[in-house]
């Protein structure tokens, strides 16, 4: 019995797996990146400084690593429309591939603060 349960839950939560993981969409692309004008704007990106320094002048000099916005509405659409009609045994195969996937990826951008905290230069590495 316990075994018959646990076999059913298995069978409402697995469905769908791939297609969620292909679907999300976190991180952050270059429009976002050179849209951003004061630091707080580069933060809220996810971004993590990786450098920073600050220099004689009074600019703050940092560099960043920002990641880079993944998934994919297409493959989502793919992956639910595979679930579909193979009665949800693409899952077995689906999940493992969008795993495969899901290695994050960032963009490295170094910028230049002015004394107000507004960016005065935006370098992508």
């Amino acid at each position: 019995m316990k075994k018959s349960i646990l076999a059913l839950c298995a069978l409402v939560l697995l469905p769908s797996c791939s297609v969620f993981m292909a679907a999300r969409k976190d991180g952050a692309d270059i429009s976002q990146v050179q849209a951003s004008h004061t630091r707080s704007e580069f933060l809220n990106l996810g971004a993590k400084v990786v450098n920073s320094e600050r220099l004689p002048s009074g600019e703050l000099v940092e560099v960043y690593q920002i990641p880079k916005k993944r998934g994919s509405a297409v493959r989502a659409v793919m992956h639910g429309l595979l679930d579909l009609s193979t009665c949800f045994i693409w899952e077995v195969a689906g999940t493992p591939i969008e795993g495969s996937l899901d290695k994050q990826e960032f963009i490295t951008v170094k910028v230049t603060f002015g004394v107000d905290d507004m960016a005065k230069n935006a370098e992508l590495l």
